[in-house]
């Protein structure tokens, strides 16, 4: 029976993003495998990009117990990760991947070239990049938006951020985490710190998150339809690896609210003049 008609209301495919222990762009993308992205679309990836040789290793491990999908993405023979943003623009532009997903995936892309030239020091497009240019993080970023684009997921939502402490080995030396180029791309999400020296968030993964959350915070109101889990690559000793996603579905209107701020004040003694400036400054 179709729950619209039977219902009498619209219904939203959503995904709510439980970054228990961060996020990566492998992390996503397993995590989209396990709640329901069909394999071979997967594996039809690299050639849609125009990448040869890649090879596309799924398995299941246990990450404290929880059962989740890990990837691993290698390129035979290994090829120069020194790309630059016109050469990875152009890699999608003539892809066969759908129009959408191209847009946000160069709208990915971007916004780490902008984060990585501001922490460096010099323009995007002066950016080698040794982060994204590796086959594995396009793979990653490609795949994770066609993901979401098959699964028909009109919204996503995310949980706040986990940031951990330390350092982490870079080809420019040796750099604090969380890397400066999430903590640039991190602007404007909520995060909350942890006790955990290993890398959370990469540059990937929070680039993705910017470009695909409509919102942050709790799970929001949904009918649960499916669940997945999406494991990092180390095994952690404070908390489980995993990525967990949740899909369900949405009453439409629900996402139509809007949040007003009322501010109230008691004036006892100020000019015309300095009123009309403290309006303005409300308004910024």
């Amino acid at each position: 029976m179709d729950r619209e008609k039977d219902h009498g209301e619209q219904l939203l495919k959503v995904a709510y993003l439980d970054c228990i222990s961060g996020v990566s762009g492998d992390m996503l993308l397993s995590a989209l495998l396990d709640v329901g992205w069909d394999e071979k679309r997967l594996r039809e990836l690299p050639p849609l990009l125009g990448l040869k040789h890649t090879n596309i290793q799924i398995k299941r491990v246990l990450r404290h117990g929880l059962s989740a999908v890990n990837i691993n993405i290698v390129e035979k023979p290994a090829a120069s990760c020194w790309r630059n943003l016109d050469a990875l623009q152009g890699l999608i532009a003539d892809s066969m991947l759908p129009e959408n997903v191209k847009g946000q995936a160069v709208d990915v892309l971007t916004s780490i070239a902008r984060a990585e030239a501001k922490i460096h020091g010099c323009k995007p497009d002066e950016i080698h990049f040794h982060e994204i240019g590796a086959v594995d993080t396009i793979i990653d970023i490609t795949g994770s938006l066609l993901a979401l684009w098959d699964l028909e997921i009109e919204r996503v939502f995310c949980s706040p951020l986990p940031l951990s402490r330390g350092f982490v080995k870079s080809s420019h030396g040796m750099l604090p985490v969380p890397a400066p180029a999430v903590v640039e791309l991190l602007k404007r999400i909520p995060v909350y710190p942890v006790d955990e020296t290993n890398e959370l968030v990469t540059p990937t993964g929070a680039a993705i998150i910017q470009k695909i959350a409509f919102s942050f915070g709790s799970v929001p109101e949904m009918e649960i339809s499916a669940a997945g889990y999406g494991a990092g690559s180390r095994d952690l000793d404070s908390m489980p690896n995993v990525l967990r996603i949740i899909v369900g579905n949405r009453r439409a209107d629900e996402l139509k609210t809007e949040a007003i701020v009322e501010m109230k004040t008691l004036i006892d003694d100020m000019t015309p003049e300095q009123l009309g400036g403290l309006m303005e400054s409300f308004f910024k």
